[in-house]
């Protein structure tokens, strides 16, 4: 890419990400990263496998309080609780664009007015805010400010309520979900869809004591030093959001993850606790979903269910239609709109950059090994039917993943060779998650601050992925692939695009291996926040 193109492209995001700013949202987000822990006490941590904490709900009740809420109160929410390892974030999404497009009868004055939701999930992409949407968009900046402050000063004024032994703020994570429910009462949603952080029974959004329903999405194996090396013992955390009297769905398990969890849903009395069969998903399975990739059928049948489950909850007439089938089991307008149109930015994602045309970009933060096994299919039915000008990879891991496990489907995909005969990729790129490079004239992009993280210059991780890719794809597979490293994402994408020059219309670029990764890139390529 020549100096002149560069330049241009990236003068048009920092005008976007100018555009942006405001100042009391970026005080917010300042005085938010400073509740992050930092990355040398989170390795201190994990080597002495102290990273779970059992106390977290007890004290998350006493931060609670210093607001002025107790448990109860967030009953209000009508709560759809929803646990998992793959998954998760997509059906979240899914449930709240199907009711989204449902009528409830407002009391007063006894009209019928849309639904009104409230969704958590994390983590972000570009922007904090992201995280908590009020009608399926991301709250306006002034309105997380004004949220976040209510928070953050009720816990200074009442620190002298707090046991002795209790932080005096939540961490990072704990106090977004804080404000996320506080915003969510104080917008009066009709239903607070939420997602679960890590694991779910010590997750600080168990403290919901009365969901209306809970899902478990698909298990798998993340976050292992916190939650156990084997699916039984990981389906035990997810399974901690069971209630009593409250109903349970999940989609499939293996044989021995679902005995654990109907285990646990008849320990706690659960109202009921069914696997999403393939009845359930044949329901949806030739409905449009706007979430690419096989595996998305799976995860909007558990959202038809548990949509259905809340709207039948509801008092008869309350909610208009009255659930998600009709009396044939065929999904009704309201819903399948519902699945259509729901977008879920970073999974399964293309995007054009406008100011780099020639290039086809593919998003997804997979970053488990099935997760990434997915991704590798979803790609490989993207790939053009012709070579045409080429492809590429973008790949950096996190959090102490093993590279080689997360690379090898991604490895294989490539050595599968294309429609003529060829490796697929032709560069492949490993970076950090550093959105810009040091001398860039760059935006100060504040809700990318990680200080779990430290900032390695001799970029021992990327390195280490490269000896992984060559030995996976060996002299033969590697082809003509060049393989590089990069500093930050804008050093990658300077790559990529020096390497596809603007006549080689159309190369396609596959960036994955985290959705910190995929948020970066969404805000180098300048894209708008949904």
């Amino acid at each position: 890419m020549d100096g002149g193109n560069s330049l241009m492209w990236r003068r048009a995001v920092l005008a976007k990400h100018k555009a942006r700013m405001s100042d009391e949202y970026l005080r917010a987000i300042d005085s938010l990263n400073n509740l992050q822990t930092n990355a040398a006490t989170l390795e201190l941590l994990r080597q002495k496998g102290t990273m779970l904490n059992t106390q977290s709900l007890p004290e998350y009740r006493a931060h609670l309080a210093c607001i002025g809420y107790k448990p109860q109160d967030l009953d209000k929410l009508n709560v759809i609780h929803i646990a998992g390892t793959k998954g998760k974030g997509s059906t979240s999404a899914f449930c709240e664009s199907i009711l989204r497009r449902y009528q409830i009868r407002d009391k007063d004055p006894g009209g019928l007015r849309p639904l009104k939701t409230g969704l958590f999930t994390s983590p972000h992409l570009q922007e904090v805010r992201e995280r908590i949407r009020i009608d399926g968009a991301p709250i306006q900046k002034d309105l997380f400010a004004k949220y976040f402050f209510d928070v953050y000063n009720k816990l200074e004024e009442n620190q002298h309520m707090l046991p002795e032994n209790v932080p005096k703020k939540p961490m990072y994570f704990r106090f977004l979900a804080m404000v996320a429910f506080h915003c969510f009462l104080q917008e009066k949603v009709d239903v607070g869809v939420i997602e679960v952080g890590i694991g779910g029974e010590y997750d600080c959004t168990n403290v919901v004591e009365q969901p209306v329903v809970c899902g478990i999405t698909a298990l798998g194996f993340d976050h292992m030093p916190v939650l156990g090396y084997t699916l039984p013992e990981i389906a035990r955390h997810k399974a901690g959001i069971i209630k009593k009297g409250r109903p349970v769905f999940t989609s499939w398990q293996p044989d021995d993850a679902m005995e654990v969890i109907k285990a646990h849903a008849a320990e706690m009395q659960a109202s009921s606790c069914q696997e999403v069969s393939q009845d359930d998903i044949s329901k949806v399975e030739n409905l449009p979903l706007g979430l690419a990739g096989e595996h998305q059928k799976s995860n909007a049948a558990l959202a038809s269910i548990l949509a259905d489950t809340w709207l039948k909850s509801r008092s008869t007439g309350d909610c208009l239609p009255a659930s998600v089938f009709d009396a044939s089991g065929e999904v009704v307008h309201e819903a399948a709109e519902g699945l259509a149109k729901v977008r879920w930015p970073g999974r399964a994602q293309r995007y054009h950059a406008p100011e780099l045309q020639h290039l086809d970009w593919f998003l997804d933060g997979a970053h488990t090994v099935e997760s990434l096994q997915i991704c590798a299919t979803w790609f490989k039915s993207c790939l053009s039917t012709s070579r045409g000008p080429g492809r590429a990879l973008i790949f950096n891991c996190t959090h102490g993943r093993n590279g080689g496990d997360l690379l090898k489907s991604l490895a294989d995909l490539h050595k599968s060779l294309d429609v003529e005969g060829k490796p697929v990729f032709d560069l492949v790129v490993f970076c950090t998650n550093e959105p810009y490079k040091q001398e860039s004239e760059k935006p100060k992009i504040t809700d990318m601050i990680n200080h779990t993280v430290v900032n390695d210059a001799t970029f021992p991780v990327q390195h280490a992925l490269v000896s992984h890719w060559n030995t996976l794809v060996g002299d033969d597979g590697n082809g003509k692939a060049s393989v590089d490293v990069a500093a930050s994402i804008e050093d990658a994408v300077d790559l990529v695009a020096s390497r596809f020059v603007p006549s080689d219309i159309h190369a396609q670029v596959l960036v994955t291996g985290s959705l910190h990764l995929v948020g970066g890139m969404l805000a180098v390529l300048g894209a708008s926040v949904e």
